[in-house]
């Protein structure tokens, strides 16, 4: 129930902030906002290199063994705040180039680098506590922090907005996880002291077996919607980039729905099937009850298109009309392949996970690139579709090879 009500929260925030960012700053300080988000996402990725989830593991399993836990901790916690500070100092040297870098050469936001600079050490160890209090089972906990975060970042948007616009929402995204930070060490120290006396490296080589996947899918995401957004601002306009981000956006607010259901539910039912047999049928299950209902809320969102982009976000989005058709599809056929694609987790299957998800943004990326110059920026959403039609028919194939072979 907890977390369902976390869920709720989390969308109803989100949706109040998509309307006030789309009424303050409009399409075209989306677009910066989402080469922000991109960039600061794709740098946390890199930073922590995977290894929450095996802080996760590693926490979950040394509970009741003092001594090994507070050797572990420490040493991760002291490898992560090496690298975070390292990549701080980094952020004050080049902030001029990442300036240009993220927002081009007309746009002056030098300022955001130099507190991104102080606030990232805690959000980035904001991510190493609240795996720390997974891994001692402290659930309740865990969503309770990331309701005080949805909540904090909520109403810091809404304030931010209101008196510095632009500049506003892009501060609130580098100080609303700091903020989190804060609150998740408050919790953290309820139940476990972090000392800084321990070193063993024997954990750090067996963390990185964890970074594989979680970084590869971390980085490649992030980096691959920032170049295109980034084309998007060169070819098209900072405007039509906006449009796409805002697309984006309501996407995000449909799509949690059903990530979530297959996240929660059927991830740890798959990771615990022992036959094909019994994969077969929860795929089955996913094909028949959650897939049909989840296009039947894309066909009404198609036919009140019009209504809910004013309602989500502002007239001055209702060029969306154009593109939702095909983000539209693209997402659906995205829910199709995600019961198969959660199964490279559930099998721990890296490298043919690595294999298609690489291939699968290459194709996104290629043929945006191509599809804008004829059709502008609904070419994206396009590629969107054409993209998750090729992904989905290849993992169809690869799994009905896969399970057949489990026979």
């Amino acid at each position: 129930m907890l977390n369902n009500i976390s869920l709720l929260i989390r969308l109803f925030t989100g949706v109040i902030s998509a309307k006030m960012i789309a009424v303050f700053v409009g399409p075209a300080g989306m677009a910066f906002l989402g080469n922000f988000r991109n960039f600061s996402a794709s740098l946390e990725a890199i930073t922590t290199m995977g290894f929450n989830q095996g802080v996760v593991k590693y926490v979950a399993e040394n509970k009741n063994d003092q001594q090994k836990l507070a050797k572990a901790t420490s040493t991760i916690f002291i490898f992560m705040l090496g690298v975070v500070l390292l990549v701080a100092i980094a952020l004050l040297i080049f902030r001029s180039y990442l300036n240009r870098y993220v927002f081009g050469g007309g746009f002056s936001f030098e300022f955001l680098f130099v507190v991104l600079a102080f606030a990232f050490p805690l959000q980035v160890l904001n991510g190493f506590f609240l795996a720390v209090i997974n891994g001692l089972e402290r659930y309740r906990t865990v969503i309770q922090v990331n309701i005080i975060g949805n909540v904090l970042g909520f109403l810091l948007t809404i304030v931010c907005l209101y008196f510095w616009q632009l500049n506003g929402a892009l501060l609130a995204l580098i100080i609303a996880p700091a903020l989190t930070g804060i609150c998740s060490y408050g919790w953290v120290r309820r139940d476990l002291v972090v000392e800084l006396q321990y070193w063993d490296s024997s954990f750090l080589k067996s963390l990185f077996s964890y970074s594989a996947m979680a970084v590869f899918s971390a980085v490649l995401s992030p980096l691959t919607f920032f170049y295109i957004r980034t084309h998007l601002m060169k070819t098209q306009g900072v405007l039509e980039a906006g449009y796409w981000e805002a697309l984006l956006r309501i996407s995000g607010f449909y799509m949690l729905f059903v990530i979530t259901f297959v996240s929660v539910y059927f991830l740890p039912k798959l990771s615990i099937a022992d036959s094909s047999k019994s994969i077969r049928k929860l795929i089955v299950e996913y094909l028949t009850r959650v897939l049909p209902l989840f296009a039947l809320g894309l066909v009404l969102f198609y036919f009140l298109r019009s209504w809910l982009i004013e309602l989500l976000l502002d007239r001055s989005f209702l060029p969306l009309i154009d593109m939702i058709q095909w983000q539209l599809i693209g997402d659906f056929l995205k829910a199709f392949s995600m019961i198969y694609g959660i199964l490279f987790y559930a099998k721990k299957l890296v490298i043919p996970f690595m294999i298609t998800e690489a291939l699968s943004y290459v194709v996104f990326y290629v043929s945006s690139l191509f599809l804008t110059e004829s059709y502008g920026v609904v070419g994206v959403p396009m590629a969107h579709c054409i993209t998750y039609l090729l992904y989905s028919a290849t993992l169809l194939l690869y799994f009905t090879v896969y399970l057949k072979k489990m026979n």
